[in-house]
């Protein structure tokens, strides 16, 4: 049985090797940017300020503060949605523990405190280790220890819970009313930090690109595909219009909400005033007046269980019986409103829902889907333009006696 296996596979070997510049016109390998530790912190720091003010609310009289519960934690936003597939890719266990329904793509990420507290384990832990690797880059250069602990720190930084898990988050989360600024200091993060793995863990960075060049035959007589500026402008002018109206609507829906959901805070619901509110234009639909009733009652329900479990809160554990029986009647009151803002049937007797508003709903999202299509149509064409361009050279090997070398020819 061994002799058919040795027959019928084979084995190959992943190599890595170092390039010195011999001659050419390829770039020096001081002409390759160099590492700097201190970028790197300070972009690590601002990546991780940035996701907190991300997913955690602030405090109401002071932006810049973040709000904290009883218990002194930080109180997660009830806005920022985050795909299942970063929950199952870095919380599996936790993920699958859970008995609910998960056949939904995104979920509200407040819902998930197994999230939140890797998280904030993460933050822990990343700031931490930007403190120690400042202090190794202080160190004297002759010191025999720092190149080691410099490295050491830095792969550190590259384990699957450290930068890779809020690299996916950032790609992965959503904000309702809010542009999401992660990609932007992820991309800042990511460039110190391969640039600084190349210099200090070479056999565990991903190096530096100094060319791009393909070791088959069929690229000899290859040329790079012509992408005419026209035809990218024309997608760029689509996608900048389609962009402004998305995130028109995105704004109004949320704003109207909001507004709705303030005046239904009242002591009693003015049904003339929301009909004479050029803000809430949404909800003058009369056939409506009944459904806004509905809302008016099951809102003033949420807030009185809402200030009923805070004082809970403040008084016993979050752990009781009681606390959890106010939260599970919070959440089905909540989800019970949620039904009017969307056509959806609880039972033949109940199908009552906001009819301006979903139709509006429908046209927002039949946006966001072509929003979301164009978007990845140009991002795509970039990528396959870059690509297509960056690829200059056919690459042979030469030997010479025991020296080896990589020929790289010009197409």
């Amino acid at each position: 049985m061994s002799q058919h296996s040795d027959n019928q596979y084979s084995y190959t070997k992943g190599i890595r090797f170092s390039l010195k510049h011999c001659r050419g016109s390829l770039p020096e390998p001081d002409a390759v940017a160099k590492p700097d530790l201190a970028k790197l912190c300070e972009a690590g720091r601002h990546l991780a300020e940035a996701l907190e003010r991300f997913i955690y609310l602030p405090e109401s009289e002071n932006a810049e503060a973040l709000a904290r519960d009883s218990r002194g934690e930080y109180r997660p936003s009830h806005d920022v949605r985050i795909n299942k597939t970063w929950l199952k890719q870095f919380f599996k266990v936790d993920f699958y523990d859970q008995r609910q329904a998960r056949r939904q793509r995104t979920h509200e990420l407040h819902q998930f405190p197994y999230a939140l507290q890797g998280i904030a384990r993460w933050r822990e832990e990343w700031y931490k280790k930007l403190d120690e690797l400042e202090k190794a880059d202080k160190a004297a250069l002759h010191d025999q220890t720092r190149r080691s602990d410099i490295a050491s720190l830095l792969l550190q930084l590259s384990r699957r819970d450290q930068f890779p898990l809020i690299r996916e988050f950032a790609a992965d989360a959503r904000h309702k009313n809010e542009p999401n600024p992660l990609p932007t200091y992820v991309e800042a993060v990511e460039a110190q930090l391969q640039t600084a793995l190349a210099e200090y863990a070479p056999s565990q960075g991903a190096g530096v690109v100094v060319a791009a060049a393909s070791l088959n035959y069929y690229t000899v007589n290859k040329k790079p595909k012509q992408y005419y500026d026209d035809k990218i402008g024309e997608l760029k002018n689509r996608y900048d219009k389609l962009a402004k109206s998305y995130e028109e609507m995105k704004v109004k829906k949320a704003r109207q909400k909001s507004r709705l959901l303030e005046l239904m805070l009242g002591e009693r619901l003015i049904l003339n005033q929301i009909q004479n509110d050029s803000e809430l234009n949404l909800f003058h639909n009369t056939q409506d007046r009944a459904c806004l009733e509905e809302v008016y009652e099951l809102t003033r329900k949420i807030s009185r269980l809402t200030a009923e479990l805070n004082e809970h809160q403040s008084r016993h554990s979050a752990g009781t019986d009681h606390y959890r029986s106010l939260k599970g009647k919070l959440q089905g009151v909540k989800k019970e409103r949620g039904f009017y803002f969307i056509k959806q049937t609880r039972d033949k007797h109940h199908n009552n829902y906001l009819r301006d508003w979903w139709i509006y709903c429908e046209d927002y999202r039949k946006k966001a889907m072509e929003f979301g299509k164009l978007k990845a149509q140009l991002r795509g064409l970039e990528k396959e333009r870059q690509e297509s361009q960056q690829l200059r050279y056919w690459a042979v090997f030469l030997r010479r006696k025991e020296q080896l070398s990589l020929c790289c020819i010009p197409l």
